[in-house]
């Protein structure tokens, strides 16, 4: 059974270079600790790390921790910034990059396609030429993934409830319970602490909708230990969690 990494990051050189002369409200500089890093305005919120464009180093630190198959996409800000010519031209970049990483590791790599959606004539235009080079053509029914655990909604899950219950407004449109809806999505394992996925595993019902992710190669990215997490539950959870459920979503 492959362990497969559906939350994981690339990006491009000349994606940053797009950035530096593009950016508008973000930027491409040192921190205070002397490391290149994209800041929104004046805050540092992305550290460029080596591994970022760097395939054989991503497909060695791949072997290390016992993953085989990466579903790469671009991190944030993506492709949500500068005018249409160069929010397109970003994206272009990020899924050509992607594209032919696919075509010269076919056993390791697949890929997200990034799409300008602040214009929607070009989003459609590039999701239709993504296709044809190979992201989205098996997935046509759209699955949501929500990154890192769910983030709050864990947490949220019964605040949301009980103002279903008590609060007319919030029962208007849904019938059911909210935390019904959260079980019809997916989540990802990038949580730092056994206890968090635990709890993300009760959020989503079933181990069936939890996917391996890692957040690699960001500098808090952790393929390991993610995957040490995944593990050390029951073997047949461990198992789903860690391939055979993306094996089945994307028909990997």
């Amino acid at each position: 059974m492959p362990v497969i990494d559906i939350h994981t990051h690339m990006l491009t050189l000349e994606w940053i270079e797009l950035l530096r002369a593009h950016g508008a409200k973000y930027s491409v500089k040192k921190t205070p600790g002397n490391q290149d890093a994209v800041h929104l305005y004046d805050a540092p919120f992305m550290t460029l790390m080596p591994g970022m464009w760097d395939y054989a180093m991503r497909i060695k630190n791949m072997d290390q921790a016992g993953v085989d198959i990466a579903v790469v996409s671009l991190t944030c800000p993506n492709v949500f910034w500068g005018g249409r010519e160069v929010s397109l031209s970003a994206a272009r970049i990020a899924n050509d990059s992607m594209w032919e990483q696919q075509r010269a590791n076919p056993d390791r790599i697949r890929w997200f396609a990034s799409l300008p959606w602040q214009y929607e004539i070009d989003a459609r235009a590039e999701l239709a030429r993504c296709i044809k080079n190979g992201a989205v053509d098996r997935y046509r029914n759209l699955k949501l993934i929500a990154a890192h655990g769910g983030a709050a909604l864990p947490y949220l899950a019964g605040r949301f409830d009980i103002c279903h219950e008590k609060i007319p407004a919030c029962s208007a449109v849904i019938k059911d319970k909210p935390s019904s809806y959260l079980k019809r999505i997916y989540y990802d394992t990038v949580v730092y602490e056994q206890a968090a996925l635990d709890l993300c595993i009760k959020v989503a019902g079933s181990t069936e909708n939890v996917l391996y992710g890692s957040d690699y190669p960001h500098n808090i990215g952790d393929m390991a230990g993610c995957l040490a997490r995944v593990n050390s539950l029951p073997s047949r959870q461990a198992k789903q969690i860690a391939g055979k459920n993306a094996e089945r979503i994307f028909k990997l």
